[in-house]
């Protein structure tokens, strides 16, 4: 998903966890260009607990955050919330290399997304 940011987000969601891939705007175009692949950009590993953690972070409000640790091949991922001057909440995904941020629309979007695959960790 291309955000308004300019940044890109990915995840795909099996019984084994969840991988997000942020990939920032300055590697966006070359991406748009050649095709998404799962070399780009950083990829961050989550596991059952750890997406439960973000679906509750992402339809929460208030202050909070996760921080998943990298494995040896992923990123490590930090996710928060963040006040802009204009009052706006956004949710930042920190990576080892990235930063990308999700206006409340998108977050939705996600949370929508997340939740129609989640039942996969069940499996």
């Amino acid at each position: 998903m291309k955000l308004a940011s300019g940044d890109m987000l990915t995840f795909r969601l099996d019984s084994n966890g969840c991988v997000i891939q942020c990939i920032g705007r300055d590697d966006v175009p070359r991406v748009e260009k050649e095709g998404r692949g799962w070399r780009d950009g950083d990829r961050a590993f989550l596991q059952g607990t750890d997406v439960a953690l973000l679906l509750h972070l992402l339809t929460t409000s208030g202050p909070g955050g996760i921080v998943v640790a990298p494995t040896p091949s992923t990123s490590m991922l930090c996710v928060t919330t963040a006040y802009e001057k204009s009052g706006e909440v956004e949710v930042v995904f920190k990576t080892d290399d990235n930063e990308i941020r999700l206006k409340a629309y998108e977050r939705d979007m996600l949370v929508t997304a997340l939740g129609s695959q989640v039942w996969r960790l069940f499996q």
